[in-house]
């Protein structure tokens, strides 16, 4: 029988309590959970952490490539997903590969490109690392059916520091825990995270206008639109 416990979702660093499927065998509460760019790093990480954790997992691989191989590494996944997220139109028809798995629990925006990898244009016009970084996560977001949780990675790149010093134990560690902890701190909504400990972000991370202004050019760019607060 299910344990359910339900709670709604807010804007970007949203971390609520989510319906949840009850394993009596093992005792512990199972979440669905979709990971962006799970074919290697952090999110890979991220995504054994979960599955050894007894969580169901959905991967996200760029291309076909990166799914067979996937696909061979990590055959307990849930699900595997594939699309550019360079490409607006690759993210849309994402989504809606992710929508017709199911409601996901939460869903960890780790894709993330830095540094050379994200030089360059798109076919559709945009630059490399903002389409990836940015617009991609945001369209996600809008398209996925709401999670109970999203979880953001970000960078201490943004307070102008040159190299991304979190180890790949660490990092997943906190995204892991942010997407399916039952501990109280990991279900504080609009934070920012360090090594499991929440951390202010440097302005204008931290500033309400500022976040509208950014939601607002978003939908301007891709047209699609997030329901703050629904």
């Amino acid at each position: 029988m299910p344990n359910a416990t339900f709670g709604s979702a807010n804007r970007a660093g949203a971390f609520r309590p989510f319906g949840r499927w009850h394993c009596v065998e093992q005792g512990v509460d199972m979440a669905r959970v979709f990971i962006t760019g799970s074919s290697t790093g952090l999110g890979l990480a991220a995504a054994q952490s979960l599955l050894a954790a007894g969580h169901d997992v959905v991967l996200h691989a760029r291309n076909v490539e990166r799914t067979a191989a996937l696909a061979a590494q990590v055959p307990q996944a849930l699900a595997i997903v594939t699309g550019d997220l360079s490409l607006l139109s690759e993210t849309r028809d994402l989504a809606d590969a992710v929508n017709a798995i199911g409601r996901m629990d939460a869903v960890i925006h780790n894709a993330g490109l830095y540094g050379a990898s994200g030089r360059g244009r798109t076919a559709e016009g945009h630059s490399v690392m903002t389409a990836v970084n940015l617009l991609a996560p945001y369209v996600l977001t809008a398209c996925i059916e709401r999670p109970g949780r999203l979880v953001y990675m970000s960078s201490r790149l943004h307070r102008g520091g040159t190299s991304a010093p979190v180890d790949i134990a660490t990092g997943q560690a906190t995204q892991s825990w942010l997407a399916a902890s039952d501990d109280e701190a990991a279900q504080t909504s609009g934070g920012y995270w360090h090594a499991m400990r929440r951390e202010e972000p440097a302005f204008p991370a931290a500033s309400a206008d500022y976040g509208d202004r950014l939601l607002t050019a978003l939908q301007a760019i891709t047209g699609a639109s997030i329901g703050i607060g629904s």
